[in-house]
């Protein structure tokens, strides 16, 4: 069953059929199982995300639909491991996560380079932080590089 998640509004999303998670899944790549996540601030608490259940099965495209300010990317940054939900699991290959998630990657709409690091540098990050052994980054890097016509910029900086 090919699973479709629409977000209807703020805060609250539509529970797609048959999403409602019990345990973790094997079949899924990522599932959340009944999420909060509350912002605090002076003014009050901002519920973010209210009582989202959804698997996103491997294998299969889940698409994440709404408009604006709904939660699509606070699902992919729990996702990740940069936000921690209030109350509820996010799980990842079956795991429950519990800190930054170094098994998935999103790219947002907006540049996420580091203004101060070279091509070289923002391409080898994510290996760093992987641990994969300088030499091996680099190679993968170049490789990467050259894949997406930057070869000769890999010491400029996203500026130039």
């Amino acid at each position: 069953m090919q699973t479709t998640m629409l977000m209807q509004g703020v805060p609250s999303l539509a529970r797609a059929e048959g999403s409602s998670l019990v345990g973790a899944d094997p079949s899924s790549a990522i599932e959340f199982d009944d999420v909060n996540l509350a912002f605090g601030s002076e003014d009050g608490t901002l519920l973010a995300l209210d009582h989202v259940s959804l698997s996103a099965p491997r294998g299969q495209l889940t698409s994440v639909v709404g408009p604006s300010g709904c939660g699509k990317t606070t699902l992919l940054r729990l996702a990740a491991g940069l936000l921690k939900p209030s109350s509820g699991r996010v799980l990842c290959d079956g795991r429950e996560v519990k800190g930054l998630n170094t098994g998935v990657g999103f790219v947002t709409q907006d540049s996420n380079l580091f203004p101060w690091a070279t091509t070289l540098a923002n391409v080898e990050f994510p290996l760093a932080v992987r641990d994969v052994p300088r030499r091996q980054r680099r190679e993968c890097a170049m490789e990467w590089i050259n894949t997406v016509g930057l070869a000769g910029f890999e010491n400029s900086y996203p500026s130039q």
